[in-house]
């Protein structure tokens, strides 16, 4: 029986396209998602395990900022006001890349899951 789908991303992804690279932070993200309605179930931002040493900000990676996504479907995942997340006061840049990761990784698994390769 099939209990969720799991993800995993790195926030940014290609940190070498990025300029200023020591002077932002990176995420990793793992989640799982619901299989039959497509929601996330779980979810954990942390630091990236190759830094930086001194984060910009940890906010990301609390539990205030991670619950925002429980129950979300891939339609309600993007900042407000067009989605229903709030980004980080000073860290907008970060908000935006770890949502964008989130919805991109829930909308593979629903396409696979769906056939729509």
């Amino acid at each position: 029986m099939l209990i969720g789908y799991g993800f995993a991303a790195d926030v940014p992804e290609a940190v070498a396209d990025v300029g200023e690279t020591q002077e932002m932070d990176r995420y990793q993200v793992l989640g799982v998602v619901d299989p039959k309605e497509y929601k996330i179930v779980a979810l954990d931002i942390s630091i990236h395990p190759e830094g930086p040493e001194e984060p910009w900000t940890t906010e990301i990676t609390e539990p205030p900022f991670e619950k925002q996504y429980m129950g979300l479907t891939v339609e309600e995942i993007d900042l407000a006001p067009d989605g229903k997340i709030d980004a980080i006061t000073d860290s907008t840049l970060s908000s935006t890349w770890v949502t964008n990761a989130i919805r991109e990784k829930v909308q593979g698994i629903v396409r696979k899951a769906k056939g729509d390769r």
